[in-house]
């Protein structure tokens, strides 16, 4: 592995050239002697273009911008009509579905209940059970005694 650092730092130093690079003739002329640098023949008329053309470009810009703030509002509003009428299909489809179910739920106890009342006819009334409990054993004749009086029979 090498010592030798993958980065090298630049020093303003390095920046220098010995000479500078060669511009074409047009640059090294002078212009007409009143402070203005050095510059070509058509260089104004250039200048004056590029002006006209960021003054119209400055007012199609100001106009892109009123169109997309318009924009911007209408899908915003659009944006959340969408939404509101996806949420309001979203809750139809789950109330058609809880409803059919609930009907199927009872159409099908309905179906049971009647198949159950036609498979068996009705009942006659069970008579009533009766249950004959026999009475209590006869006790055995007692005695008169002597202090009793016989009882007087009656014709």
């Amino acid at each position: 592995m090498s010592s030798e650092p993958k980065l090298r730092l630049l020093r303003p130093e390095s920046f220098h050239t010995a000479e500078a690079p060669p511009q074409p003739e047009a640059f090294r002329r002078h212009g007409d002697g009143d402070g203005h640098g050095p510059y070509d023949d058509g260089m104004q008329q250039r200048v004056a273009a590029l002006e006209g053309f960021a003054s119209d470009a400055k007012e199609k810009l100001t106009r892109i911008e009123t169109k997309l703030e318009h924009l911007e509002k209408e899908v915003s509003t659009t944006k959340w009509w969408v939404a509101g009428s996806t949420v309001t299909i979203v809750l139809t489809m789950i109330a058609a579905v809880l409803g059919t179910g609930v009907a199927i739920q009872q159409m099908t106890v309905a179906t049971f209940q009647a198949a159950g009342a036609q498979a068996s006819p009705p009942q006659p009334a069970q008579p009533p059970i009766i249950i004959n409990v026999p009475g209590a054993p006869a006790a055995a004749p007692v005695a008169p005694s002597a202090t009793t009086a016989p009882a007087a029979k009656t014709p």
